[in-house]
């Protein structure tokens, strides 16, 4: 369990590093749609508050631990004490999956981007309402009939009372994700078939340009949502298989390594720069190949988009 709970605060402080360099980049050299960075902020913060929430439970069993080590009743925790964590802890964790279906929408709006683009902060606001209202009501569902008798191992571990319908919400999630993965995947093939379309019959640059740069969003944005999916059905599976092969004295061990959201806040900032920078470099070249078709090199808008990217790139 040591090995278990040092792996996962390194974890988790590799994606605060992560995280540092990825709100440098999203405030300073943003490449989203101003919709989709909103909401890639709520993700990033969101994350943070879970990962500093695995970490004081974490540490707080450490310390059990060491504290009563000699005791193994009392390395226990009483689920009552244990309410508040629990409830940021699962609150934090829907949050990661509803998000993932908010950026899908809003990946799906952008289909129709002249109309988005003027009403892109009502539905962030209904997205982020969803994203925060929808796990409370989760949450509340859960633990109306449960009561918090009995001991876990950890605080991020429900009270057997509730234990089934975690469960069977997991289970949901899983098979909810899976479908808005498959979507995902349609909207970004929709998108580029009709970025090449506009190349055949749209002489207009700045027209081309906008749909190349909605494709390359879309695909930032499926490149997240796979994997958060991935981590989540991965660990997922992974608890299943401990809890079906392996002693109850081994389960704990090895199902604390199985905390999905933990990696998927830690993938997330990775994601977004690598992205970041990968969509940078394309915008280059698709700006530079854009201003020599025109065969104008004083068009101004191509000129400034020119500059701007090459600064982005010394930087």
């Amino acid at each position: 369990m040591f090995f278990n709970h040092i792996f996962i605060l390194l974890v988790i402080t590799a994606s605060f590093v992560a995280n540092v360099f990825t709100v440098k980049k999203l405030y300073n050299h943003n490449i989203f749609p101003e919709g989709t960075r909103i909401l890639l902020w709520s993700a990033i913060g969101n994350g943070c508050i879970h990962q500093i929430t695995v970490a004081e439970i974490r540490l707080i069993t450490i310390y059990r631990v060491l504290v009563y080590g000699s005791d193994r009743c009392t390395i226990l925790f009483p689920s009552s004490d244990c309410v508040y964590e629990q409830y940021l802890y699962y609150h934090t964790n829907f949050f990661t999956s509803f998000c993932c279906i908010s950026l899908f929408f809003d990946r799906l709006l952008s289909t129709n981007c002249v109309a988005y683009q003027y009403k892109y902060k009502i539905f962030v606001m209904i997205f982020l309402t969803f994203q925060t209202i929808l796990p409370l009501f989760i949450i509340i569902w859960v633990y109306s009939n449960g009561n918090t008798d009995g001991y876990v191992a950890m605080c991020n571990y429900p009270p057997m009372s509730v234990a089934g319908k975690y469960f069977w919400i997991n289970r949901a999630r899983l098979v909810i994700l899976g479908t808005f993965f498959i979507l995902s995947i349609c909207i970004f093939y929709y998108n580029k078939n009709v970025e090449k379309k506009i190349i055949h019959k749209i002489y207009d640059t700045l027209s081309r340009y906008k749909s190349y740069e909605n494709v390359l969003a879309t695909k930032a944005v499926c490149i997240i949502i796979v994997s958060q999916t991935a981590c989540l059905v991965i660990t997922a599976t992974g608890t299943e298989q401990i809890r079906k092969f392996f002693p109850p004295t081994m389960m704990d061990p090895l199902t604390g390594f199985m905390t999905g959201v933990t990696y998927c806040n830690f993938c997330l900032p990775i994601i977004i720069l690598y992205q970041t920078s990968q969509i940078i470099q394309r915008r280059k070249r698709a700006i530079n190949a854009l201003t020599d078709e025109t065969k104008n090199p004083t068009n101004e808008h191509f000129l400034s988009l020119r500059n701007a990217w090459n600064h982005i790139t010394k930087i």
